[in-house]
């Protein structure tokens, strides 16, 4: 398993995508616009001061089309370049929000989701049991459809506002949000039997997967690396007391849930 708890520990500030690429089409075509009536009124002014305002008069059309001409051309390519920086800030956003070998969220947006919502939470860590003998036995192909397959199931057991992430190497984390402790303990059980029952397809062909899992509930205004931390000691405990099952953090609760 990966060192979860340096993991946990690092400080990820989200990247403001947007001061790649300046500011907004309106205030750079108003900032054209701006600097074409500038120019138009200097060149006016300049025109009638040295040249007689009766001249002016007569250049006056050439004055206000000439900066037009200028900036119109600028403007357009000015809103394609916007157009093609915005396409490129979204495909980058998609990158850094999503892993791309299991398409779950990335453990950046674990944690901009778990600091937006103080609602009844629960954190839900899985790791896949006896990884690196299925990769020795089958390869790293196969170890890369295992981890899309294990992803893929859990995606189906938990609910459309939870959010699954890849926390690192054949390491989950699911962020319940709005669950109860037994409807919490539901879902993990869920994850962990639907695995266990149900064979992974890969190129080698079905391959038997168990995983091991650690619930905690998250208090209001706990932070994630006190939540992650006691998840993980339950997921060690479930390693420890055979794999393939869950184990709670919250020791007090688990008599009531059933848990010895």
């Amino acid at each position: 398993m990966p060192n979860r708890m340096a993991l946990m520990r690092e400080k990820q500030s989200p990247i403001a995508l947007r001061d790649l690429f300046g500011t907004s089409i309106r205030r750079k075509i108003a900032y054209l616009l701006l600097v074409s009536a500038y120019a138009t009124g200097a060149s006016s002014l300049a025109l009638g001061l040295f040249s007689g305002w009766d001249k002016l008069l007569q250049l006056l059309p050439l004055l206000v089309l000439v900066p037009l001409v200028v900036a119109i051309p600028v403007c357009f390519l000015t809103v394609h370049r916007e157009i093609a920086n915005e396409d490129l800030t979204r495909r980058l956003r998609e990158a850094l929000a999503h892993d791309p070998l299991t398409r779950a969220k990335t453990r950046q947006i674990l944690y901009e989701r778990f600091n937006s919502n103080t609602d009844r939470r629960a954190i839900v860590m899985i790791d896949v049991d006896h990884f690196k003998r299925i990769n020795d036995t089958h390869g790293h192909l196969v170890g890369d459809q295992v981890l899309r397959g294990v992803a893929d199931s859990a995606r189906l057991q938990i609910r459309g506002e939870d959010l699954l992430c890849r926390f690192g190497g054949e390491e989950f984390a699911v962020l319940l949000v709005d669950a109860a402790p037994e409807e919490a303990l539901q879902i993990s059980n869920r994850i962990c039997t639907s695995l266990s029952e149900t064979p992974i397809v890969t190129s080698a062909g079905p391959v038997k997967v168990t995983v091991s899992i650690g619930l905690t509930a998250v208090d209001p205004f706990e932070d994630i690396g006190t939540a992650l931390s006691r998840a993980d000691e339950a997921l060690y405990r479930a390693k420890e007391r055979g794999r393939n099952r869950t184990e709670l953090a919250c020791r007090t609760l688990a008599p009531r849930l059933g848990f010895a």
